[in-house]
Order: C-alpha cells, then sequence, then structure tokens
C-alpha cells in the first residue's frame, strides 16, 4: 500500500511493500479494509496498524457505511457474506437469497449494490433481503462504486455510469479491444 500526498507527484510504501498485493480496498468511518493476495481480510483503525479479520477466498468486499465494523464480500462461488468484527476476530452471515455477484458496494443508506458476473446490477436492503434486478452494464465486470449519487462501473467494455440509482446506464469511455 502507498499514499501520496502531493497529487500523486511521488508515493511512499506505508504498508506490506514487496509483501503481498491487494485486490481490493474499502473505507469506512475510521476504518480501512484490504482484502490481499495471501487471502486476508484486513482491518487498520489507528491508521498504523492492520488486524486480521478473516482469512477468505473472496473477489470483492465493501464496507458498510451504516453499521460500524460490517463488511460485505463477494466469495470466489459468487456468494455473497457479510463479516462483523467482535472481541474474538469475525463472524461471517450467508446471504442465501442473494443472486450471484462478482463484485458489491454499500450506499450511503447502507443498500447493497451487487453486479453478477454477466454484469447485470442488482439492488437490495442492508438486510439482504428483496433483490431487485435494476439494469445491466455491458461487459464483464471489473469495478463498482455507489457512495454518491452518482454510480460508476468499470466492466471489460468501458466505464459507465447512473444518475438513477442503476436503473439505466450511460457509458463514458469505450474500451477497444
Amino acid at each position: 500500500m502507498i499514499r501520496s500526498t502531493d497529487l500523486a507527484e511521488s508515493w511512499t510504501p506505508i504498508a506490506f511493500a514487496g509483501e503481498q498485493d491487494f485486490h481490493a480496498i474499502d473505507v469506512a468511518p475510521g476504518r480501512t479494509y484490504a482484502y490481499g493476495s495471501n487471502g486476508e481480510l484486513l482491518v487498520m483503525q489507528d491508521k498504523q496498524t492492520w488486524k486480521r479479520v478473516a482469512q477468505a477466498e473472496l473477489i470483492d468486499i465493501a464496507a458498510d457505511p451504516t453499521a460500524l465494523g460490517r463488511v460485505f464480500a463477494t466469495t470466489t462461488n459468487g456468494q455473497l457474506v457479510t463479516f462483523g468484527e467482535n472481541g474474538n476476530g469475525a463472524s461471517s452471515k450467508p446471504f442465501p437469497d442473494a443472486p450471484p455477484l462478482a463484485l458489491v458496494d454499500v450506499t450511503s443508506r447502507g443498500t447493497i449494490v451487487g453486479v453478477d458476473p454477466s454484469g447485470q446490477v442488482f439492488a437490495c436492503d442492508n438486510r439482504g433481503a428483496n433483490w431487485e434486478k435494476l439494469a445491466d452494464v455491458s461487459g464483464g465486470p471489473e469495478a463498482i462504486s455507489v457512495r454518491s449519487k452518482t454510480w460508476y462501473a468499470a466492466t471489460e467494455h468501458g466505464i459507465y455510469t447512473s444518475s438513477d440509482e442503476g436503473r439505466s446506464w450511460r457509458q463514458l469511455l469505450k474500451i477497444q479491444m
């Protein structure tokens, strides 16, 4: 993990330099979460010390801004799970009614948003019930961000945006293959 304090003119290593590759990073008030190439889900609360939350095979993570210490994650088999920190590490809970998802994020109001491997976007309340099929983004999903009123998704075909909470998507950038 590296940090820049001068608008990306220079970078300083701050954690795990040369030790592992982070596949997913997300933040919530007072916490930074990272999922690394060694299969560990980590949390940092003091801007210095990383603590192991769980060991798991994950694809994506999303810190819940409405519930301190809760992280949603997608597993390599498409299952949505949540990890909640407690005094003895973390407990996990699957969401059996969730569609198979590759990517996950959480809005500031706590709505869970997921993208399946084909690019179909889904949303539900943060209890994991009542999944709504929204629209799709073209191509295999690579990233999604839904923290503001404008949502963004990256796929193998380009960058997309939605200003109506995922009900329609407009391509911002087309990737030429």
